[in-house]
């Protein structure tokens, strides 16, 4: 799924600690949307007495600017120094992916949101007529859901319970944050 970002200051560039529920924007929503639905998908499993599901979620977060990507979580600090050497590929399944593009793990909607304003803090910023700290590029937030489950399988009546098999479910969000000239 891709999801449009359109509001002046979002996508890291502008962060409120203290903000009422209706306030809260589009990622901490669709986050914590994530993250209650594993602990309800694990918890269905636990009260069938079925094996609960595992979940891996990754984070990265990119930016494009003067035709550049770079790696705004990278554990080196590079996007600081905005080098920007990295290379869009297609592997052989068809999955669009940045070679050399850092991953961080997160296990709840918290470390997230601080992945978020890790990576908004090497944001390209400049100062316009509407925003103070308004981004001049493009930037990518994307989240990939790893799941593992034991498959379905129908019982066929009179065979012994067959071993459990597992299937393996990948699904990818992408936040995208596109720079506008903001002139009137």
């Amino acid at each position: 799924a891709v999801v449009s970002t359109q509001s002046t200051g979002t996508m890291g560039t502008q962060f409120y600690e203290c903000i009422r529920e209706q306030q809260r924007g589009l990622i901490p929503r669709a986050v914590d949307h994530l993250f209650n639905q594993i602990l309800e998908r694990k918890q269905e499993a636990q009260e069938a007495s079925l094996m609960p599901p595992e979940f891996k979620v990754e984070a990265q977060f990119m930016e494009l600017y003067n035709e550049e990507i770079l790696d705004l979580l990278s554990p080196s600090g590079e996007a600081k120094g905005k080098k920007g050497n990295l290379k869009i590929h297609e592997d052989a399944n068809g999955e669009i992916y940045v070679d050399g593009m850092s991953k961080q793990t997160v296990t709840n909607s918290q470390e997230v949101l601080n992945c978020l304003k890790q990576g908004a803090l090497c944001r390209t910023t400049a100062s316009t007529e509407m925003n103070a700290v308004s981004s001049r590029s493009h930037a990518l937030f994307c989240l990939k859901i790893h799941q593992t489950r034991v498959a379905k399988a129908e019982k066929v009546e009179g065979e012994e319970d067959a071993p459990a098999e597992f299937e393996n479910l990948t699904a990818k969000l992408v936040f995208v944050d596109l720079a506008g000239s903001e002139r009137l």
